[in-house]
C-alpha cells in the first residue's frame, strides 16, 4: 500500500534517529527523567533508562505500523471510506501537530506526536467497543499511553489529550456511524472470531518491555 504521508512519518522518524545517535538528547533526557518517574512505573533496577529508552523508541516507531495495519483492516472490512478521516487525523498529528506540541526537533519531540497519534486510536478504539460492541482493531495501548502520559507531565499530556477528545468528538457527532452499512456488517462478520486470529499482531507495548505498573484500584495507578 502506497501512503504518501506514512512515508514521511516514517522518513521523520528515522531523521530523528539519525540526529539522537549524534546528539543523545532523548536518551539523555530519559536518564535525567527516570528517578522522579511516578512509583507506579517500576523499570528495572539494571539500566532502567536504557530500558526507557528502548520502549519510547519502540512507541515512537509503532505509531506508523499501527496505522498502516489499522488503514489495512478498514480496507478488509469495507470501512475504508468510514475510516479515512480517522486515519488521516492520526497522521495529521504527526506531520501537522496542535499549536501546543513544541516542535524543537529529534526524537523528543516526535514523543508528543506518536502520544497524539496512538491515544486518537485508542480513543477510536474505545468509542466503537461502547457503540458497536467490538473494537474496530486487536490492540491495547492503555498501558503505553500511560507511561508516556506520565514522561511528558500531567499538565501537557492532559493538553494533547484535550486535543484528541476533541478531534474525536467532532467525529462522532452524528449516528452515522453505528446506522453505517459497514460497520454494522463489521460487526457481524467478528462477532464470533477471535481477534488473535488475525495476521497482524499488535501487541501492548508495556507487556513486551520490562517496565512494570502498579495499580491502587481498577483503572487506577498507585499515588506519590
Amino acid at each position: 500500500m502506497s501512503d504518501n504521508k506514512l512515508s514521511q512519518i516514517r522518513d521523520a522518524i528515522a531523521a530523528a534517529r539519525f540526529r539522537e545517535e549524534q546528539t543523545h538528547d532523548l536518551e539523555l533526557y530519559l536518564a535525567s527523567l527516570a528517578p522522579r518517574l511516578h512509583k507506579a512505573i517500576e523499570l528495572p533496577e539494571d539500566r532502567p533508562a536504557a530500558t526507557l529508552l528502548r520502549f519510547v523508541i519502540s512507541y515512537i516507531e509503532h505509531a506508523p505500523d499501527f496505522l498502516e495495519a489499522l488503514d489495512r483492516a478498514m480496507q478488509q472490512n469495507g470501512l475504508e471510506a468510514y475510516g479515512r478521516v480517522f486515519l488521516d487525523i492520526a497522521k495529521d498529528f504527526f506531520l501537522q501537530p496542535p499549536g501546543v506540541v513544541h516542535r524543537e526537533g529529534g526524537l523528543r519531540a516526535l514523543i508528543d506526536e506518536a502520544y497524539l497519534s496512538h491515544r486518537l486510536i485508542e480513543e477510536i478504539n474505545d468509542r466503537l467497543l461502547i457503540l458497536c460492541g467490538i473494537p474496530l482493531a486487536p490492540m491495547d495501548m492503555t498501558m503505553a499511553n500511560i507511561v508516556i502520559h506520565h514522561l511528558l507531565g500531567e499538565e501537557f499530556a492532559n493538553q494533547l489529550d484535550l486535543a484528541v477528545h476533541y478531534a474525536v468528538e467532532a467525529l462522532f457527532q452524528t449516528d452515522e456511524i453505528t446506522g453505517h452499512s459497514s460497520v454494522t456488517g463489521f460487526v457481524a462478520q467478528h462477532t464470533h472470531t477471535n481477534w488473535s486470529q488475525d495476521p497482524s499482531h499488535w501487541p501492548c507495548l508495556v507487556e513486551h518491555s520490562s517496565i512494570q505498573l502498579k495499580f491502587a484500584g481498577p483503572g487506577k495507578i498507585t499515588e506519590h
